[in-house]
């Protein structure tokens, strides 16, 4: 998979500014923080990331078993009716067999594991007990860790 575009070359030109194409996007198969106060948009961006990586897909190929990774710690959740308006902004208009594509929303929601970690520990017993399992029969496009760190939110993704 290529970077992932938000359809917003502002945002999309801060990211990758040394590619040669010079289009930027956020990098696939890399580690990328985006840290900042709260109520800056850090979430609501990964709320799109996930939904346009999704997307991008689903639309691009015929493998269905894919899957977004949502941790998220003390002072965050993932919220589902958020992510969803988010997501159907996205939408293209539709095309016939999209639906049975799984192309809309509620569709996506199927296709991402939320954990909250409460810990270390937790986080451990997270990823072994619960989202392996899921990984092996999965292919993880995206991990989106969303918590506090000292004054200021961060969010970590990667995308496959």
């Amino acid at each position: 998979m290529s970077d992932l575009f938000l359809a917003s070359k502002a945002i999309d030109g801060l990211f990758r500014a040394d590619t040669d194409d010079g289009q930027g996007g956020f990098p696939c198969g890399e580690v990328t923080e985006v840290a900042g106060v709260a109520s800056s948009g850090k979430t609501q961006l990964c709320y799109t990331l996930c939904a346009n990586v999704l997307r991008q897909h689903l639309q691009t190929s015929s493998t269905t078993d894919i899957m977004v990774v949502w941790l998220y710690s003390q002072g965050c959740s993932f919220r589902a009716k958020r992510f969803s308006e988010i997501a159907s902004r996205q939408m293209v208009p539709a095309k016939s067999g999209e639906e049975e594509a799984g192309l809309r929303p509620a569709a996506f929601l199927d296709r991402i594991l939320v954990a909250r970690v409460l810990n270390t520990r937790h986080l451990h017993f997270l990823l072994e007990q619960q989202i392996r399992p899921k990984v092996k029969t999965s292919r993880v496009l995206a991990v989106v860790a969303d918590g506090e760190c000292s004054k200021h939110d961060l969010v970590i993704l990667k995308f496959c």
